[in-house]
């Protein structure tokens, strides 16, 4: 089944106390895993709070609670250098961010990790999905695209995809209309990214096509319920109900 994979991403805005309470929350709530994101050093150098990097051992800690819960950890990371101490605590995945489709150096170090690594590709044409990824292995690709519009999203772009690189393709939601979650459920991606926020906080980094974790649980037991729809894809033969005339 598609995994619901809850993205905390930078929406903690450097405060440690935010991310640990996030981090709950998105446990308590049902998500199969969690991810946060790591930038690049010159994204460290502002003087603004919200630009405050977490704690190694925060992450340690929040490793061990998402392994305490069922889930998988990940992070999404743009800085090669940090790769093994993170993989030393427990990182189950790792993602890179849209510009980072053709870092040919920071895909050389995750995968050497041996952990499976999420590509995404919101700023790829097909064709530079395609040829980026010849020889990709243990690779999942991201469909995304970086806009709230929801003509933009095009969802037919997983098959299209995955027929043309042989690669399994996830979905990342960048739309602020959530329900193209549960379309996107109708075309089997790999995975399904999301990022999360609490109400009421200014500046975040993804806030509209954010889920607020108010009401997250409802949402992903409704995604999980949806899933069933699928089906097999075998059409078998049912019992007449008894409410047919007959």
């Amino acid at each position: 089944m598609t995994a619901l994979i809850a993205e905390i991403g930078l929406n903690h805005l450097g405060d440690e106390q935010r991310a640990r309470r996030t981090l709950d929350r998105v446990l308590q709530a049902g998500a199969n895993s969690v991810t946060f994101q790591i930038r690049e050093p010159r994204f460290y150098e502002s003087t603004e709070s919200s630009h405050r990097r977490l704690p190694e051992g925060f992450y340690r800690e929040a490793s061990i609670a998402v392994h305490r819960a069922g889930g998988q950890f990940g992070i999404a990371i743009c800085d090669e250098s940090l790769v093994g101490g993170l993989e030393a605590i427990g990182v189950d995945f790792w993602k890179t961010l849209s510009w980072d489709f053709r870092n040919d150096r920071l895909r050389t170090v995750l995968r050497g990790t041996g952990r499976p690594v999420f590509f995404s590709t919101g700023l790829s044409s097909m064709k530079d999905v395609v040829e980026g990824s010849k020889g990709l292995e243990n690779a999942i690709l991201i469909h995304t695209q970086l806009s709230q519009k929801t003509a933009d999203v095009n969802l037919k772009a997983i098959p299209a995809m995955a027929r043309g690189t042989g690669l399994p393709v996830a979905f990342g939601l960048h739309c602020s209309r959530h329900d193209v979650l549960k379309a996107a459920l109708a075309f089997e991606p790999h995975s399904m990214f999301f990022y999360v926020k609490e109400r009421g906080v200014e500046g975040l980094f993804d806030d509209a096509h954010a889920l607020p974790l108010d009401g997250l649980a409802e949402t992903l037991d409704n995604l999980k319920e949806l899933m069933q729809a699928l089906g097999t894809g075998e059409k078998e033969e049912m019992e007449k109900p008894a409410w047919v005339v007959k």
